[in-house]
């Protein structure tokens, strides 16, 4: 996934995510003079009336398992049961279409797919429970169901990024 052009890339892991069974995380760092200097313009609104807004992209998610929806969860606690913590769910990314996406053949070329969510809302939750470390968040990818013994999907990137207030490069609906 190639982001928009006015986007300003924050954070993005270096490494392949592999989701296995009831799921996967990975840390990501939002700490450093913009990010944090986001994160105190989001620490003073709400999302509602916020300008900036920080997405996530899962960029090259490749695999053989079509049919399942996988929810992206900021901070989920360790060995918590994302069914409890429904505050935390930033979004999620349906797979149709993966396993062709996925083949080194045709129009995509095993690319893969790519799913964009806004975080900002779940961030302004964090931020006012005072629960989030910029230096560390958690972000944990959960199968809608189990995936089976095998199975594995894999995320090519995770990259955290914001565009500026008034863009039309990228058209977001939130969930919530």
């Amino acid at each position: 996934m190639i982001l928009p052009a006015d986007a300003e890339l924050l954070r993005a892991t270096s490494h392949e995510l592999r989701v296995r069974g009831a799921g996967a995380q990975t840390l990501v760092s939002l700490a450093g003079e913009r990010p944090g200097q986001l994160l105190a313009r989001l620490a003073d609104t709400t999302a509602d009336t916020l300008p900036h807004r920080i997405y996530l992209a899962l960029e090259n998610i490749r695999g053989t398992c079509d049919a399942t929806v996988l929810s992206i969860f900021l901070n989920l606690p360790e060995g918590a049961l994302p069914g409890e913590h429904r505050e935390l769910l930033a979004g999620s990314a349906s797979l149709y279409g993966l396993r062709r996406a996925s083949m080194q053949r045709g129009e995509n070329a095993g690319g893969g797919l790519s799913s964009v969510t806004d975080l900002t809302r779940v961030i302004c939750v964090l931020l006012a429970a005072q629960y989030l470390d910029p230096s560390k968040i958690r972000i944990s990818i959960v199968p809608q169901h189990p995936l089976p013994e095998g199975v594995e999907i894999t995320i090519g990137r995770i990259a955290l990024f914001t565009l500026p207030p008034k863009s039309k490069n990228l058209a977001i609906s939130s969930e919530g």
